[in-house]
């Protein structure tokens, strides 16, 4: 047997107080559902260039910080399990010990470990030779203990450019071209809520809160884990939820009153188009969230089915706080994770005009689908772009469950709100039969029509109590 020293947090937390004794044998038979390798989905961002905007504002001409357009870059091949190396799970036992009871293989050694509060568990990092399984890493495990594949996620990031210095305050030039604010009733709903009191994790690769409209992000690193170096889908996510309003420049977030904490679990590969998002950094990411005090979790990222993630997100709704995610942009029907888990808000997206977005994955799995076609959003070096995506609609999603959260505080109800609400709003007529997105996921609420249902108002004047 190997005898592994646990450091156990000794911060005392509701999670770590509501951990009990569990087992993941039953959940993990479903670990390898889906192929053991291949290029993931990639649910990142594509280019977009709005034929309706004026040109002469698209060139910058007369406007402070330029709108610029994203290189299609290349998609570098990305596995859906990390070769050589498995995740170990050491579970709390019922005697309120970690099962510990296990042998490593021949060429594996142990990398890295921590104690999750959320999942109750130890998990271990074990690397071996690039062709080893999880069975040849790790021979004997005893139970309830468990070796699982490592799982990969997928987003995308770009190059990185030098920042401007700040500047004034004012009206914010692009604010018309915010056509997700508009299909989210954001700006009728301002005058009630702006996200105000609410703390929002984004586990992503790292934004550039040297961008103007970024200064007031909190980058918190994983130690030893992905840089935080700015990336391009860290910025477009953080823009969309938190960009600063009438600071006279760029654009406004769907809630530039909540305090946005960004935690790096993504790392830039190949040429800087995407990135890779380790399950390992994921799981330390989400208990980083919740030790941040973080109610609502935002991870543009998708891939394959995974038992510890499962088991992540439920304890987070448990817990009182609520993912948001990505539904992917592989347009398949086949579901995604953490998006088709049960309690994750899982997010398509549509176009301005009610479509859904054709690269957008769909189903039944998918809660609701929000603005992710033609959305313009803050990019490395104080400019911007317009970016398709299933991303994007997430990160909206996840601003407008800022803003009611902030007017209701109970998160896991104002999920429950949104997705009421969401599932008695009409399809357009337009829609066609066959397109998946309106088909299926229903278009998210606006706030104010959130809100009318929980007996509130926009203005605040004649509202019941919560």
């Amino acid at each position: 047997m190997f005898a592994l020293s646990l450091c156990l947090a000794s911060r005392a937390s509701a999670a770590d107080a509501s951990c009990e004794a569990f087992s993941l044998s039953a959940a993990a038979a479903g670990a390898g559902a889906g192929p053991a390798a291949g290029a993931l989905d990639t649910p990142g961002v594509q280019p977009a260039a709005p034929p309706r905007l004026d040109p002469k504002l698209v060139q910058n001409q007369g406007v402070d910080g330029a709108i610029i357009r994203i290189p299609e870059g290349r998609q570098p091949a990305v596995m859906n399990r990390a070769s050589g190396e498995a995740l170990l799970v050491l579970p709390k036992l019922p005697s309120g010990k970690l099962a510990d009871d296990f042998t490593l293989g021949a060429g594996a050694k142990i990398v890295d470990s921590f104690w999750s509060p959320v999942l109750c568990a130890t998990i271990v990092r074990v690397r071996g030779p690039r062709d080893a399984t999880p069975q040849d890493l790790l021979p004997r495990v005893a139970p309830p203990a468990l070796v699982l594949p490592h799982s990969r996620y997928r987003t995308s990031a770009a190059k990185v450019r030098a920042a401007a210095p700040p500047k004034t305050q004012g009206p914010d030039p692009y604010l018309p071209f915010q056509l997700g604010l508009a299909q989210l009733g954001v700006m009728q709903a301002r005058g009630r809520t702006d996200g105000h009191g609410v703390r929002v994790a984004l586990l992503d690769s790292a934004p550039d809160v040297t961008h103007r409209e970024l200064v007031r992000v909190r980058v918190l690193p994983l130690e030893g884990g992905p840089p935080a170096a700015p990336a391009l889908h860290g910025t477009l996510m953080a823009g969309l939820i938190a960009a600063i309003e009438n600071n006279a420049f760029g654009i406004v977030g769907v809630a530039p009153g909540a305090d946005l904490v960004a935690i790096p679990v993504c790392t830039p590969v190949g040429d800087g188009s995407s990135d890779e998002c380790d399950l390992y950094d994921v799981l330390r990411g989400i208990d980083e969230a919740w030790k941040q005090e973080a109610t609502i979790l935002n991870l543009s990222l998708a891939g394959p089915p995974d038992p510890l993630l499962q088991r992540a997100v439920t304890r987070l709704l448990e817990l009182g706080a609520v993912v948001v995610a990505a539904a992917g942009n592989g347009g398949s029907s086949l579901p995604t994770y953490p998006a088709a888990y049960p309690g994750v808000v899982g997010v398509g997206a549509l176009d301005p005009s009610g479509q859904p977005f054709a690269q957008g994955n769909h189903g039944p799995w998918v809660s609701l689908a929000g603005p992710g076609v033609e959305v313009l959003s803050t990019t490395p070096g104080d400019s911007f772009a317009f970016v398709n995506g299933t991303s994007l609609a997430a990160a909206q999603v996840s601003g407008e469950l800022a803003l009611l959260t902030s007017v209701v505080p109970d998160t896991v109800r104002m999920r429950m709100a949104l997705l009421a609400t969401a599932r008695g709003t009409l399809v357009p007529a337009s829609a066609e039969k066959d397109s998946p997105a309106s088909a299926e996921a229903p278009r998210a609420p606006t706030v104010c029509d959130v809100l009318k249902d929980l007996g509130q108002s926009c203005d605040g004047s004649g509202t019941s109590q919560p």
